[in-house]
């Protein structure tokens, strides 16, 4: 047997490098990528899809509208060729007062299009039903996820109550309701639905479908911040999706890609680093240096990078990853707006504000064009990036003793966490993750402000969201009573700081180990508070 690369993982299987494309009633067959590319007039990609999978797309939506089941077709034929909803039916008007279906909160909470209501009401324009889950899979494709969750519990409650109940369909299902909860961050839902789904499914009988419903349940106990469950789970996945498809297939390559990430997360950037590399190779190898999936893998190497503190050579490599993107994607593709956001904050961590907050300031007035939305949840991101990057210059500049300039620089954070926070509730309401998020950074600008009162009440708050959606050991969780730690010191509750900078500290040895950036960082912080305790 031919001897094995570092990058290939353990499997007895043969590499083919293929792409494995089945048909309703044929056999699996394997084609050699093409080498052409499907794109537009303006010599972009179709949002980014390789030829292969672009016709794999193109053919389901061909079936659809075969069975008459028009709406997901069209649901189908928006994704692919980045049309907005509307397009196809110009006489429906965005209003945002609208009570007929639930569209008009679908495009409240992402800031996007609004769709037309036949595409989840009960009825399509002539009066005739909908199918349940040609409604879910319309929800999904305009981001209402929680409608689409609710209705694919609809259908296969739907489904079972059939003699007999298809298991394939409801397997299926349950899989669609999971990645509809895992959208709106909803792990422990989408736990759930997998946990029912994979009783359905036996790895001997059905070992690709298995495999799918684990690789979504690794990525529901990543948000859970289980991290080693998810490891686990995605090694099993990896060597199965290998032996089964191929090393080097998309579905094996994803779940990679998944484990490189997970293996971020707790720390262990050597290994990361590692699978992301292989990864890029292979993609390298297979689709070329211009396909949208290698330049992904390339995005995923810098983060690592910027993880090792490694930022200049994260710098030259996101340049050129920007370039690439700009003139294969287009400027205006989420994946060159990603590694623009991406680029700023290299810049921050490099402390060239002035820098970061230049791209920060263009990036989130093309993004508004492009979404045509300030409360889209990229804009929302890199307005979030741009607020603690303010923060961080002020930080500085008083530091120098440029007392003035700091206080006008932390005053333009404090109005962009203040108007962050007025949309994070209004679109994501006041117990979302990402309100959360807003308020830690909001707390940090009003520590670093003296306002340690107020910084308080906002780590108070963020602590009680984190607690209520998050298990005890998640990343964010313990992060946020690091950071409530450190104000109480600062405030002298001394018993209070104590307690929350104890939790951080084993939660973080638990769950990362003594070596992670974070527990050397919440070890610091208890040794602080008892030493300034002791004076």
């Amino acid at each position: 047997m031919p001897q094995r690369s570092s990058c290939e993982p353990a499997t007895e299987q043969p590499s083919h490098r293929c792409i494995h494309i089945k048909k309703s009633g044929e056999r699996c067959r394997k084609v050699r990528p093409a080498r052409a590319r499907m794109r537009t007039a303006q010599g972009h990609y179709l949002c980014g899809y390789h030829e292969t999978s672009l016709l794999r797309q193109l053919q389901r939506a061909v079936e659809l509208i075969s069975g008459n089941k028009t709406l997901s077709a069209i649901a189908i034929l928006c994704t692919v060729f980045g049309f907005s909803i509307p397009a196809f039916f110009p006489s429906v008007k965005s209003d945002p007062d609208s009570k007929a279906s639930s569209i008009s909160v679908a495009s409240e909470r992402t800031g996007g299009d609004i769709g037309a209501p036949e595409l989840v009401g009960q009825t399509n324009s002539g009066g005739v039903p909908l199918p349940v889950r040609e409604r879910a899979e319309a929800a999904f494709a305009i981001r209402d996820y929680q409608e689409g969750e609710r209705l694919f519990i609809e259908a296969i409650a739907e489904e079972k109550r059939r003699v007999p109940a298809d298991r394939r369909t409801v397997v299926l299902l349950l899989v669609r309701a999971a990645e509809s909860a895992l959208a709106y961050a909803n792990s422990g839902a989408a736990i759930g639905h997998l946990t029912e789904a994979e009783a359905l499914s036996d790895i001997s009988e059905h070992p690709l479908e298995w495999s799918k419903i684990n690789h979504i349940l690794a990525l529901a106990l990543r948000d859970t911040g289980d991290y080693e469950a998810a490891e686990r789970l995605l090694r099993q996945v990896v060597d199965l999706r290998s032996r089964h498809l191929s090393p080097e297939s998309s579905e094996t390559l994803s779940s990679r890609t998944a484990l490189g990430n997970v293996l971020r997360r707790q720390g262990k950037l050597d290994a990361a680093e590692q699978e992301h590399t292989c990864v890029l190779s292979i993609r390298e190898r297979v689709l070329g240096a211009d396909d949208p999936e290698t330049m992904k893998s390339q995005h995923n190497l810098i983060s690592v990078l910027i993880d090792r503190d490694e930022l200049e050579r994260a710098e030259g490599l996101m340049r050129d990853l920007i370039n690439s993107r700009d003139r294969v994607l287009g400027p205006d593709h989420p994946d060159t707006l990603s590694s623009r956001n991406t680029m700023a904050i290299i810049l921050k961590d490099q402390g060239r504000f002035e820098d970061s907050i230049r791209e920060l300031s263009a990036l989130v007035r093309d993004m508004e064009r492009v979404h045509q939305s300030n409360g889209h949840h990229h804009v929302l991101s890199a307005r979030l990036n741009l607020a603690d990057t303010r923060r961080m210059r002020g930080a500085s500049l008083l530091l120098q003793g440029k007392e003035a300039e700091a206080r006008t620089e932390f005053e333009a954070a404090r109005e962009e966490f203040e108007a962050l926070h007025g949309l994070r509730l209004r679109l994501s309401g006041v117990d979302h993750a990402e309100t959360a998020t807003v308020l830690q950074g909001w707390g940090v600008l009003l520590e670093a402000m003296g306002s340690l009162r107020d910084a308080e009440i906002k780590y108070r708050e963020a602590l009680r969201i984190r607690r209520e959606r998050l298990p005890s050991l998640h990343r964010e969780r313990l992060r946020a009573h690091y950071l409530l730690a450190g104000v109480l010191c600062a405030l002298k509750s001394w018993d209070d700081a104590e307690e929350h900078a104890k939790i951080a500290l084993t939660g973080a040895q638990e769950l990362l180990g003594s070596d992670h950036s974070d527990t050397k960082a919440y070890s610091k912080r208890a040794q602080q508070i008892a030493s300034e305790r002791n004076h």
